[in-house]
Protein backbone atom coordinates (compact mmCIF):
# COMPACT_ATOMS: atom_id res chain seq x y z
CA UNK A 1 0.00 0.00 0.00
CA UNK A 2 0.98 3.33 -0.85
CA UNK A 3 2.07 5.93 1.96
CA UNK A 4 -0.09 8.62 1.00
CA UNK A 5 -3.12 6.18 0.84
CA UNK A 6 -2.09 4.54 4.34
CA UNK A 7 -2.12 8.46 5.59
CA UNK A 8 -5.32 9.13 4.64
CA UNK A 9 -6.93 6.53 5.33
CA UNK A 10 -5.80 6.54 9.01
CA UNK A 11 -6.39 10.32 8.66
CA UNK A 12 -4.48 12.78 10.90
CA UNK A 13 -6.27 12.74 14.19
CA UNK A 14 -6.76 8.85 14.20
CA UNK A 15 -2.50 8.19 14.27
CA UNK A 16 -1.88 7.07 17.44
CA UNK A 17 1.26 8.54 18.12
CA UNK A 18 -0.04 11.60 16.96
CA UNK A 19 -2.79 10.98 19.72
CA UNK A 20 0.12 10.23 22.37
CA UNK A 21 2.53 12.94 21.23
CA UNK A 22 -0.01 15.57 21.29
CA UNK A 23 -1.36 13.90 25.22
CA UNK A 24 2.34 13.71 26.37
CA UNK A 25 2.92 17.51 25.12
CA UNK A 26 0.05 19.12 26.98
CA UNK A 27 0.37 16.99 30.26
CA UNK A 28 4.25 17.86 30.33
CA UNK A 29 3.31 21.66 29.92
CA UNK A 30 0.62 21.61 32.58
CA UNK A 31 2.84 19.48 34.69
CA UNK A 32 5.50 21.91 34.07
CA UNK A 33 2.86 25.16 35.04
CA UNK A 34 2.58 23.49 38.23
CA UNK A 35 6.40 23.40 38.89
CA UNK A 36 7.07 27.13 38.06
CA UNK A 37 6.63 30.24 39.59
CA UNK A 38 4.62 33.68 38.08
CA UNK A 39 7.86 35.48 38.01
CA UNK A 40 9.91 32.39 36.25
CA UNK A 41 11.48 33.75 33.07
CA UNK A 42 10.71 31.24 30.21
CA UNK A 43 11.75 31.82 26.40
CA UNK A 44 10.68 29.45 23.82
CA UNK A 45 13.32 27.52 21.20
CA UNK A 46 13.05 24.87 18.73
CA UNK A 47 14.80 21.71 18.28
CA UNK A 48 14.54 19.47 14.88
CA UNK A 49 13.02 16.23 16.58
CA UNK A 50 10.01 15.04 14.43
CA UNK A 51 9.40 13.55 11.31
CA UNK A 52 6.13 13.06 9.55
CA UNK A 53 4.95 12.03 6.15
CA UNK A 54 2.07 14.17 6.24
CA UNK A 55 1.90 17.87 5.48
CA UNK A 56 -1.44 17.86 7.46
CA UNK A 57 -0.15 15.71 10.11
CA UNK A 58 2.88 17.60 10.78
CA UNK A 59 1.30 20.80 10.73
CA UNK A 60 -1.31 19.52 13.16
CA UNK A 61 1.48 18.08 15.45
CA UNK A 62 3.47 21.26 15.51
CA UNK A 63 0.87 23.20 15.91
CA UNK A 64 -0.30 21.14 18.92
CA UNK A 65 2.77 21.07 20.27
CA UNK A 66 3.16 24.83 20.12
CA UNK A 67 -0.24 25.16 21.83
CA UNK A 68 0.74 23.02 24.50
CA UNK A 69 4.08 24.91 25.51
CA UNK A 70 3.09 27.83 25.07
CA UNK A 71 0.33 27.37 27.76
CA UNK A 72 3.02 27.41 30.33
CA UNK A 73 5.20 29.58 28.48
CA UNK A 74 2.46 32.37 28.08
CA UNK A 75 3.56 33.30 24.86
CA UNK A 76 2.00 32.92 21.54
CA UNK A 77 2.64 29.03 19.54
CA UNK A 78 5.26 29.23 17.04
CA UNK A 79 4.03 29.46 13.68
CA UNK A 80 3.87 26.54 11.28
CA UNK A 81 7.22 26.37 8.92
CA UNK A 82 6.48 26.54 5.13
CA UNK A 83 8.44 23.43 4.43
CA UNK A 84 5.41 21.60 6.72
CA UNK A 85 2.79 23.16 4.38
CA UNK A 86 4.70 21.74 1.11
CA UNK A 87 6.71 19.32 1.47
CA UNK A 88 5.60 15.70 1.17
CA UNK A 89 7.74 14.39 4.13
CA UNK A 90 8.58 17.14 6.51
CA UNK A 91 11.18 17.20 8.99
CA UNK A 92 9.39 19.74 11.45
CA UNK A 93 10.85 21.29 14.48
CA UNK A 94 9.26 20.61 17.44
CA UNK A 95 8.37 23.29 20.47
CA UNK A 96 10.96 22.81 23.33
CA UNK A 97 10.80 25.03 26.01
CA UNK A 98 13.82 26.59 28.29
CA UNK A 99 12.71 28.10 31.27
CA UNK A 100 14.76 28.86 33.97
CA UNK A 101 12.93 29.76 37.57
CA UNK A 102 14.38 30.53 40.38
CA UNK A 103 15.44 27.12 42.22
CA UNK A 104 15.56 24.83 39.40
CA UNK A 105 15.94 24.82 35.71
CA UNK A 106 13.96 22.66 32.97
CA UNK A 107 14.95 22.11 29.44
CA UNK A 108 12.09 20.46 27.69
CA UNK A 109 14.77 18.66 25.11
CA UNK A 110 13.03 16.08 22.86
CA UNK A 111 9.61 15.30 21.46
CA UNK A 112 10.00 12.60 18.25
CA UNK A 113 7.31 11.12 17.06
CA UNK A 114 7.32 8.81 14.20
CA UNK A 115 4.70 8.04 11.10
CA UNK A 116 2.48 5.22 11.98
CA UNK A 117 3.12 3.83 8.26
CA UNK A 118 6.68 2.61 7.31
CA UNK A 119 7.59 1.30 3.98
CA UNK A 120 4.24 1.81 2.51
CA UNK A 121 2.53 -0.29 5.16
CA UNK A 122 0.49 0.19 7.98
CA UNK A 123 1.74 -1.32 11.56
CA UNK A 124 -0.30 -2.31 13.89
CA UNK A 125 -1.04 -0.89 16.90
CA UNK A 126 1.52 -3.27 18.78
CA UNK A 127 4.46 -1.64 16.41
CA UNK A 128 3.01 1.81 17.23
CA UNK A 129 2.83 1.42 20.86
CA UNK A 130 6.76 0.30 20.93
CA UNK A 131 7.68 3.01 18.99
CA UNK A 132 6.15 5.64 20.97
CA UNK A 133 8.09 4.40 23.89
CA UNK A 134 10.91 4.19 21.65
CA UNK A 135 10.87 7.59 20.35
CA UNK A 136 8.49 9.68 22.08
CA UNK A 137 10.69 11.21 24.84
CA UNK A 138 9.88 14.21 26.95
CA UNK A 139 12.68 14.43 29.34
CA UNK A 140 13.51 17.97 31.82
CA UNK A 141 17.27 18.73 32.14
CA UNK A 142 19.47 20.21 34.45
CA UNK A 143 18.77 20.53 38.36
CA UNK A 144 15.04 19.12 37.93
CA UNK A 145 16.50 15.84 36.21
CA UNK A 146 19.45 14.82 38.51
CA UNK A 147 20.47 15.11 42.38
CA UNK A 148 23.26 17.13 43.46
CA UNK A 149 26.47 14.54 44.55
CA UNK A 150 29.90 15.89 45.36
CA UNK A 151 33.24 14.72 44.98
CA UNK A 152 36.65 15.67 46.36
CA UNK A 153 40.10 15.67 44.93
CA UNK A 154 42.97 14.18 46.57
CA UNK A 155 46.71 13.74 45.52
CA UNK A 156 47.30 11.79 48.37
CA UNK A 157 48.25 12.25 51.84
CA UNK A 158 51.32 11.79 54.31
CA UNK A 159 51.21 8.26 54.83
CA UNK A 160 49.25 5.09 53.59
CA UNK A 161 47.24 4.98 56.63
CA UNK A 162 46.34 8.62 56.46
CA UNK A 163 44.98 8.51 52.67
CA UNK A 164 42.68 5.50 53.84
CA UNK A 165 41.69 7.05 56.80
CA UNK A 166 40.72 9.69 54.89
CA UNK A 167 38.61 8.23 52.06
CA UNK A 168 36.78 6.49 55.29
CA UNK A 169 36.30 9.80 56.75
CA UNK A 170 34.79 10.83 53.16
CA UNK A 171 32.34 8.36 53.07
CA UNK A 172 31.21 8.79 56.22
CA UNK A 173 30.75 12.89 55.60
CA UNK A 174 28.25 11.66 52.35
CA UNK A 175 30.71 12.89 49.38
CA UNK A 176 29.70 10.42 46.62
CA UNK A 177 33.45 10.28 44.74
CA UNK A 178 36.70 10.23 45.94
CA UNK A 179 39.54 11.40 42.74
CA UNK A 180 42.59 11.91 41.94
CA UNK A 181 44.55 13.80 39.55
CA UNK A 182 46.93 12.97 37.49
CA UNK A 183 50.45 15.00 37.01
CA UNK A 184 54.11 13.31 36.86
CA UNK A 185 55.80 16.40 38.78
CA UNK A 186 54.05 18.02 42.45
CA UNK A 187 54.64 15.20 44.47
CA UNK A 188 50.88 13.71 43.18
CA UNK A 189 50.68 9.98 43.95
CA UNK A 190 50.03 7.62 41.37
CA UNK A 191 45.80 7.17 40.89
CA UNK A 192 45.15 3.63 40.46
CA UNK A 193 46.73 1.89 42.92
CA UNK A 194 45.72 4.84 45.86
CA UNK A 195 42.18 4.31 44.21
CA UNK A 196 42.64 0.26 44.91
CA UNK A 197 43.28 0.90 48.37
CA UNK A 198 40.79 3.36 48.72
CA UNK A 199 38.10 0.66 47.74
CA UNK A 200 39.25 -1.65 50.01
CA UNK A 201 38.38 0.46 53.31
CA UNK A 202 35.30 1.77 51.68
CA UNK A 203 31.74 0.46 50.63
CA UNK A 204 30.22 3.47 49.00
CA UNK A 205 32.63 5.78 47.65
CA UNK A 206 33.07 5.84 44.22
CA UNK A 207 36.22 6.10 42.84
CA UNK A 208 37.43 8.62 39.93
CA UNK A 209 40.18 10.30 38.07
CA UNK A 210 40.01 14.49 37.59
CA UNK A 211 41.49 13.16 35.44
CA UNK A 212 43.92 10.93 33.84
CA UNK A 213 45.71 12.02 30.50
CA UNK A 214 45.25 10.29 27.99
CA UNK A 215 48.96 10.58 26.21
CA UNK A 216 50.32 8.89 29.00
CA UNK A 217 48.88 5.40 29.19
CA UNK A 218 47.80 2.82 26.06
CA UNK A 219 44.62 2.44 25.74
CA UNK A 220 44.53 -1.05 25.90
CA UNK A 221 46.53 -1.72 29.02
CA UNK A 222 43.97 1.69 30.57
CA UNK A 223 41.42 -0.53 30.10
CA UNK A 224 42.09 -3.19 31.59
CA UNK A 225 43.37 -1.59 34.87
CA UNK A 226 40.09 0.08 35.15
CA UNK A 227 38.36 -2.98 34.52
CA UNK A 228 40.20 -4.70 37.99
CA UNK A 229 39.24 -1.78 39.99
CA UNK A 230 36.09 -1.78 39.13
CA UNK A 231 36.08 -5.61 40.17
CA UNK A 232 37.79 -4.43 43.56
CA UNK A 233 35.50 -2.00 44.10
CA UNK A 234 32.45 -3.87 43.14
CA UNK A 235 31.23 -1.39 40.74
CA UNK A 236 32.31 1.78 41.99
CA UNK A 237 34.80 3.44 39.05
CA UNK A 238 34.00 6.10 36.70
CA UNK A 239 36.62 6.98 33.91
CA UNK A 240 38.10 9.88 34.00
CA UNK A 241 40.14 10.86 31.10
CA UNK A 242 41.51 14.21 29.49
CA UNK A 243 43.46 15.61 26.60
CA UNK A 244 46.47 16.78 28.67
CA UNK A 245 47.64 20.37 29.50
CA UNK A 246 50.05 20.97 31.64
CA UNK A 247 53.38 20.67 29.35
CA UNK A 248 56.00 20.55 32.35
CA UNK A 249 54.35 16.92 32.72
CA UNK A 250 55.56 16.29 29.19
CA UNK A 251 58.77 16.99 30.04
CA UNK A 252 59.21 15.42 32.97
CA UNK A 253 58.46 11.68 31.03
CA UNK A 254 60.08 13.22 27.47
CA UNK A 255 56.40 12.24 25.55
CA UNK A 256 56.17 14.54 22.65
CA UNK A 257 53.27 17.59 23.91
CA UNK A 258 51.36 17.75 20.58
CA UNK A 259 48.93 21.07 19.65
CA UNK A 260 45.68 20.48 21.33
CA UNK A 261 43.56 19.46 18.53
CA UNK A 262 46.26 15.96 17.91
CA UNK A 263 45.83 15.36 21.57
CA UNK A 264 41.96 15.73 21.33
CA UNK A 265 41.77 13.60 18.28
CA UNK A 266 43.89 11.16 19.83
CA UNK A 267 41.46 11.13 23.51
CA UNK A 268 38.70 10.25 20.80
CA UNK A 269 40.12 7.32 19.63
CA UNK A 270 41.20 5.84 23.09
CA UNK A 271 37.79 6.65 24.15
CA UNK A 272 36.24 4.69 21.42
CA UNK A 273 38.87 1.61 21.78
CA UNK A 274 38.16 1.80 26.01
CA UNK A 275 34.67 1.55 25.44
CA UNK A 276 34.72 -1.28 23.24
CA UNK A 277 36.78 -3.55 24.77
CA UNK A 278 34.91 -2.73 27.89
CA UNK A 279 31.55 -4.19 25.88
CA UNK A 280 33.28 -6.61 23.38
CA UNK A 281 35.10 -9.69 23.63
CA UNK A 282 37.55 -9.10 21.10
CA UNK A 283 38.55 -5.62 19.48
CA UNK A 284 41.29 -5.40 16.04
CA UNK A 285 41.27 -0.91 16.00
CA UNK A 286 42.98 0.34 13.28
CA UNK A 287 42.98 4.65 13.86
CA UNK A 288 45.34 7.05 13.68
CA UNK A 289 47.04 6.86 16.91
CA UNK A 290 46.23 3.71 18.05
CA UNK A 291 46.15 -0.21 16.44
CA UNK A 292 45.52 -3.36 18.05
CA UNK A 293 44.59 -6.56 16.42
CA UNK A 294 42.14 -9.74 19.00
CA UNK A 295 42.31 -7.61 22.07
CA UNK A 296 40.98 -8.64 25.09
CA UNK A 297 39.60 -6.61 28.36
CA UNK A 298 39.62 -8.96 31.62
CA UNK A 299 38.22 -9.33 33.89
CA UNK A 300 34.60 -7.76 32.82
CA UNK A 301 33.37 -5.51 34.61
CA UNK A 302 30.69 -5.19 37.66
CA UNK A 303 29.56 -2.22 35.98
CA UNK A 304 27.70 -2.85 32.56
CA UNK A 305 28.04 -2.81 29.73
CA UNK A 306 30.93 -0.35 30.86
CA UNK A 307 31.77 2.26 33.60
CA UNK A 308 30.56 5.89 33.26
CA UNK A 309 33.39 8.00 31.14
CA UNK A 310 34.06 11.66 32.22
CA UNK A 311 35.98 14.03 30.06
CA UNK A 312 37.23 17.21 31.52
CA UNK A 313 36.72 19.82 28.61
CA UNK A 314 37.18 23.87 28.21
CA UNK A 315 38.06 24.41 24.24
CA UNK A 316 35.31 24.05 21.81
CA UNK A 317 37.19 20.65 20.14
CA UNK A 318 37.15 18.70 23.49
CA UNK A 319 33.99 20.19 24.64
CA UNK A 320 32.27 18.92 21.47
CA UNK A 321 34.03 15.60 21.70
CA UNK A 322 32.55 15.33 25.52
CA UNK A 323 28.94 16.34 24.03
CA UNK A 324 29.32 13.10 21.57
CA UNK A 325 31.07 10.73 24.51
CA UNK A 326 31.46 11.13 27.90
CA UNK A 327 28.60 10.17 30.48
CA UNK A 328 30.49 12.68 32.55
CA UNK A 329 31.10 16.22 31.12
CA UNK A 330 33.34 18.02 33.56
CA UNK A 331 33.70 21.67 32.66
CA UNK A 332 36.98 23.59 33.28
CA UNK A 333 37.59 27.33 32.50
CA UNK A 334 38.90 27.88 28.75
CA UNK A 335 42.73 28.04 29.19
CA UNK A 336 42.95 26.72 32.70
CA UNK A 337 46.22 26.78 34.50
CA UNK A 338 47.46 28.16 31.05
CA UNK A 339 45.88 31.51 31.18
CA UNK A 340 44.26 33.97 33.47
CA UNK A 341 40.45 33.94 32.75
CA UNK A 342 38.55 36.45 31.78
CA UNK A 343 35.49 37.16 34.12
CA UNK A 344 33.35 36.22 31.32
CA UNK A 345 35.10 32.95 31.06
CA UNK A 346 34.58 31.68 34.73
CA UNK A 347 30.80 33.33 35.26
CA UNK A 348 27.62 31.48 35.06
CA UNK A 349 27.53 33.12 31.22
CA UNK A 350 30.82 31.94 30.10
CA UNK A 351 30.01 28.42 31.25
CA UNK A 352 26.50 28.30 29.45
CA UNK A 353 28.32 29.05 26.41
CA UNK A 354 30.73 26.06 26.70
CA UNK A 355 27.64 23.40 27.63
CA UNK A 356 25.75 25.22 25.06
CA UNK A 357 28.66 23.24 22.70
CA UNK A 358 28.07 20.16 24.57
CA UNK A 359 24.23 20.13 24.35
CA UNK A 360 25.00 20.68 20.34
CA UNK A 361 27.41 17.81 19.89
CA UNK A 362 24.96 15.43 22.11
CA UNK A 363 21.88 16.15 20.58
CA UNK A 364 19.05 14.36 22.48
CA UNK A 365 21.26 12.35 24.54
CA UNK A 366 22.22 15.57 26.03
CA UNK A 367 19.31 14.69 28.88
CA UNK A 368 21.57 11.49 29.57
CA UNK A 369 24.78 13.73 30.52
CA UNK A 370 25.79 14.43 34.07
CA UNK A 371 27.54 17.61 34.18
CA UNK A 372 30.27 18.60 36.87
CA UNK A 373 32.70 21.40 37.79
CA UNK A 374 35.16 21.64 40.18
CA UNK A 375 34.73 24.37 43.17
CA UNK A 376 38.33 25.42 44.99
CA UNK A 377 36.85 26.55 48.37
CA UNK A 378 38.15 29.17 51.11
CA UNK A 379 36.03 29.18 53.88
CA UNK A 380 36.56 32.38 55.60
CA UNK A 381 34.11 35.04 57.81
CA UNK A 382 35.33 37.76 55.52
CA UNK A 383 34.13 37.24 51.73
CA UNK A 384 35.50 40.75 50.43
CA UNK A 385 38.49 40.77 51.98
CA UNK A 386 39.60 37.11 51.61
CA UNK A 387 38.91 37.61 47.92
CA UNK A 388 41.08 40.79 47.89
CA UNK A 389 43.91 39.08 49.48
CA UNK A 390 43.31 36.11 46.98
CA UNK A 391 43.35 38.33 44.26
CA UNK A 392 46.53 40.68 45.05
CA UNK A 393 48.44 36.98 46.13
CA UNK A 394 47.55 35.25 42.93
CA UNK A 395 47.58 39.00 40.22
CA UNK A 396 43.76 37.94 39.24
CA UNK A 397 41.21 40.30 38.97
CA UNK A 398 39.03 40.17 42.05
CA UNK A 399 35.91 40.60 39.77
CA UNK A 400 36.91 37.08 38.64
CA UNK A 401 37.00 35.25 41.82
CA UNK A 402 33.80 36.81 43.14
CA UNK A 403 31.95 36.08 39.76
CA UNK A 404 33.65 32.54 39.30
CA UNK A 405 31.49 29.10 39.27
CA UNK A 406 34.74 27.48 40.10
CA UNK A 407 35.41 29.17 43.64
CA UNK A 408 33.35 29.29 46.80
CA UNK A 409 34.55 31.96 48.86
CA UNK A 410 32.96 33.07 52.49
CA UNK A 411 31.17 31.26 55.84
CA UNK A 412 29.45 27.80 54.99
CA UNK A 413 26.22 29.19 54.13
CA UNK A 414 27.93 31.29 51.63
CA UNK A 415 29.35 28.15 50.35
CA UNK A 416 25.59 26.67 50.56
CA UNK A 417 24.47 29.49 48.64
CA UNK A 418 26.92 29.36 45.74
CA UNK A 419 26.25 25.75 44.88
CA UNK A 420 22.73 26.29 44.74
CA UNK A 421 23.46 28.93 42.52
CA UNK A 422 25.60 27.71 40.32
CA UNK A 423 23.50 24.59 39.73
CA UNK A 424 20.12 26.88 39.28
CA UNK A 425 22.02 28.93 36.67
CA UNK A 426 24.13 26.08 34.68
CA UNK A 427 22.49 22.54 35.27
CA UNK A 428 25.54 21.67 37.45
CA UNK A 429 24.91 18.71 39.72
CA UNK A 430 27.98 17.18 40.28
CA UNK A 431 30.64 19.22 42.34
CA UNK A 432 34.27 18.54 42.90
CA UNK A 433 35.33 20.40 46.43
CA UNK A 434 38.67 21.12 46.27
CA UNK A 435 41.26 22.73 49.18
CA UNK A 436 42.07 22.39 52.89
CA UNK A 437 38.42 22.69 53.86
CA UNK A 438 36.67 19.86 52.54
CA UNK A 439 35.68 18.22 55.47
CA UNK A 440 34.91 21.26 57.28
CA UNK A 441 32.36 21.09 54.69
CA UNK A 442 30.76 18.25 55.67
CA UNK A 443 26.93 20.33 56.68
CA UNK A 444 27.13 21.29 52.95
CA UNK A 445 27.18 18.02 51.39
CA UNK A 446 24.62 16.41 53.90
CA UNK A 447 22.52 19.66 53.19
CA UNK A 448 22.68 19.53 49.34
CA UNK A 449 23.73 15.85 48.58
CA UNK A 450 21.02 13.52 47.19
CA UNK A 451 18.48 17.44 46.57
Amino acid sequence: MRRGRCCRRQGPWRSRELHDATTSVASLAMAMSRETSPESRRTISRVPTITTSSPLRASLTYATMGSAVASFARTAPPPIPRAAARSPIAAVPAAAAFMTVRRECVDVRTFRVMSSSRNGECRSGREIREEKRKWITARTLGAMDRKIRFATQSGGQPTGADWLDRAKRLEDIGYATISMPDHMVGGAWSNLPALGAAAAVTTRLRLGNLVLDNDFRNPVVLAREYATLDVISNGRVEVGLGAGWYDRDYRSTGIRFDRGRVRVARLAEGVTLMKRLFTEDEVTFEGTYYRTSQSECRPKTVQQPRPPFLIAAGGPQILELAGREADIVAVIAPGAGVRPPAPDDVAATGVRRQLDLVRAAAGARFAEIELSCFVDVTLTDDREKTIAELAEKGNVDPAVLGSSVYRGIGTLDQIREHIVRVRRETGITYFCLRGPHVEELAPVVRDLAGT
